[in-house]
């Protein structure tokens, strides 16, 4: 709470567990907590009296209701519900209370320093060294954060040996704030990221599939490099019969122009190289056919012989 004097506004900190000295705070947790959280799916309510034979994870699980989406209904009820709400003690509704407070006195602005409001609006998560409780610089490889690696050029050198600490939004995580001692130094950026917005809990999901995808991949891998070994290992008699299958192959291939022409031999390659294949067949109209050549117009014609029979009329 604060008052103002004719110089000066002085600012204190409310006692802790005394809501009748914040009542105007305390009304719109009280709002929330009754109008908005408990009335969503997947609610544990206040007490386990409230609760009942209520199934909260079954209704959280059939509403699929993430993070970002409570944000999002957090914000609508805020604006479209709580304010549009009729004041009884300013008998007015709230929206039109405020807009008349920033016609006169205009939008209340952060008085603090740029840093001090990024250190209470940011999460700080600072489990690197249990003992001190912040992140050490490592030389060469940046920072380490939740798996990926921050770096900082020039900053990180500077920093190099010293212990910082880490302040970040669950919303965007590609770049973290870095203090010492309380003052802020600078930012870190995330490669793997490249500059792209991603929250917490998008990239909790992709490590995940990736996870995911990334054993498959290696267990198929694993696969055909085993088989490799083990044809590797047949023994050298059957390296031997395999040697002379793909030899002889070669010694066909090599007599397939002198079997056929020229003609012939452009569209199998071309039949060979097309991708419209099903089952082993080919395509009916293969891609990158050789033009037809015609035959010539003119060409020498050899009449037959007609032979007279005897005793015919002629």
């Amino acid at each position: 709470m604060c008052w103002s004097t004719v110089s000066r506004i002085v600012t204190e900190q409310a006692p802790a567990y005394a809501p009748t000295a914040k009542g105007t705070v305390e009304a719109l947790f009280t709002w929330i907590g009754r109008k908005f959280a408990h009335r969503l799916p997947g609610t544990t309510k206040a007490t386990p009296v409230a609760r009942g034979a209520y199934d909260s994870a079954a209704a959280a699980r059939a509403a699929g209701i993430t993070l970002d989406v409570l944000e999002e209904l957090f914000y609508r009820a805020i604006v479209d519900s709580y304010m549009q709400e009729w004041d009884r003690l300013r008998g007015q509704r709230r929206i039109v209370l405020w807009e008349e407070a920033v016609a006169e006195y205009g939008v209340p602005q952060w008085l603090g320093s740029h840093d001090d409001l990024t250190l209470l609006l940011l999460r700080a998560h600072n489990l690197r060294n249990r003992p001190s409780g912040r992140y050490r610089v490592q030389a060469g490889h940046g920072i380490s954060f939740q798996g990926r690696r921050y770096v900082s050029p020039g900053l990180t050198d500077r920093l190099r040996g010293q212990e910082v600490d880490i302040y970040y939004d669950r919303r965007d995580i590609a770049v973290i704030y870095l203090f010492v001692d309380g003052v802020h130094v600078g930012e870190a950026y995330c490669p793997a990221l490249a500059g792209r917005r991603v929250s917490e809990w998008e990239a909790r999901t992709l490590e995940r599939a990736s996870r995911t995808a990334a054993r498959a991949a290696n267990e198929e891998a694993r696969g055909h490099l085993t088989a490799i070994q083990e044809d590797a290992q047949r023994g050298r008699r059957a390296q031997y019969r395999e040697t002379l299958q793909k030899e002889r192959q070669r010694q066909l291939d090599r007599q397939r122009p002198e079997i056929h022409t020229e003609q012939v031999a452009a569209v199998l390659a071309a039949l060979a190289d097309s991708p419209d294949q099903e089952d082993g067949e080919p395509s009916a109209t293969p891609r990158a056919l050789p033009l037809p050549v015609p035959d010539e117009d003119r060409r020498p014609v050899r009449r037959p012989a007609i032979h007279r029979r005897e005793g015919d009329g002629h």
